[in-house]
């Protein structure tokens, strides 16, 4: 007088796919937030040489120019980088 026949068998398969499919979310979210915290890195990067080169350009080549407050402005973000 229990379920239908196969019950339990069907009710431990479900469990299974149950706990493979949370298995699974949990790694798809750990490669998200790696992927995640690449790209941030790689945009600091980006935006870090961008900046450094835009004063560059705007420099003469000198050796006062590059120990200016501007130069050590543009070259912060790669502190927080390395």
């Amino acid at each position: 007088m229990g379920g239908a026949p196969g019950g339990m068998p069907r009710m431990s398969q479900l469990r299974q796919e149950i706990a493979e499919s949370e298995h699974a979310t949990e790694m798809a979210q750990e490669n998200f937030e790696k992927m995640s915290r690449m790209i941030k890195k790689e945009v600091r990067v980006a935006v870090a040489l961008r900046t450094t080169t835009f004063f560059a350009s705007k420099c003469e080549a000198s050796v006062h120019c590059w120990s200016g407050p501007s130069v050590k402005l543009a070259l912060h973000p790669l502190v927080r980088i390395l």
